[in-house]
């Protein structure tokens, strides 16, 4: 009966778990998405030019596109992995110590977000970055704001969003 068995379940079609076959790993390439991905903008003011690049093959949050990007990305330590604190070492840390929440008086980074659903334009999310899960045709944006940035600031770089296909 065991070898009857065995041969019952040997005969079965072999499963393929998702841990046999992660997901893809992104690959980043400069400047916005045209037709596949997720385009990041980061937006240092008047410290440096803006930093653009686009995604594809990506799936995770807002805050996993930063990381995986290969920008130096810190939280606070606090927040450790859901704030951002500093992004490719700005601001630096006689600006910011990163250990409390930053305030306006000290500068933070303001998250963004565009799609195609939202009119394509930039708005500021509603959702920490650890929480959102950019799709593909959309934009990712973190503009550095002080007390002095106007309220209505934006990353400088208009997004780039369309439907992928």
């Amino acid at each position: 009966a065991f070898v009857a068995v065995g041969s019952i379940i040997s005969t079965l079609p072999a499963t393929e778990s998702k841990s046999q076959n992660p997901a893809p790993k992104p690959t980043f390439s400069d400047g916005a998405c045209l037709d596949t991905g997720v385009t990041e903008v980061i937006d240092f003011g008047e410290q440096h030019s803006p930093v653009v690049y686009c995604a594809t093959n990506f799936a995770g949050t807002g805050w996993d596109l930063l990381e995986e990007s290969g920008l130096t990305v810190e939280g606070t330590a606090e927040y450790p992995s859901a704030f951002v604190c500093r992004i490719e070492g700005w601001p630096r840390e006689s600006v910011q110590d990163c250990v409390n929440m930053p305030t306006p008086q000290s500068g933070y980074w303001k998250y963004f977000v565009a799609s195609a659903s939202t009119g394509g334009g930039w708005i500021a999310s509603g959702i920490g970055a650890a929480g959102h899960r950019p799709e593909c045709g959309s934009a990712e944006g973190w503009l550095w704001v002080t007390e002095s940035t106007p309220a209505n600031a934006k990353p400088a770089v208009d997004p780039e969003v369309f439907e992928c296909k």
